[in-house]
């Protein structure tokens, strides 16, 4: 039987790497829309 304190950082290291890959797209959507309208004007 898995410890369930194990389990838990096991999770919360799963939702934390996918914040930070949600987060990776954002910024790069965000960086690439940014460079879009700066090469506009």
């Amino acid at each position: 039987v898995k410890h369930p304190k194990a389990r838990l950082a096991q999770v919360t290291d799963q939702v934390f790497s996918e914040t930070v890959a949600r987060r990776r797209l954002l910024y790069c959507a965000n960086a690439d829309d940014t460079r879009f309208k700066s090469s506009k004007v």
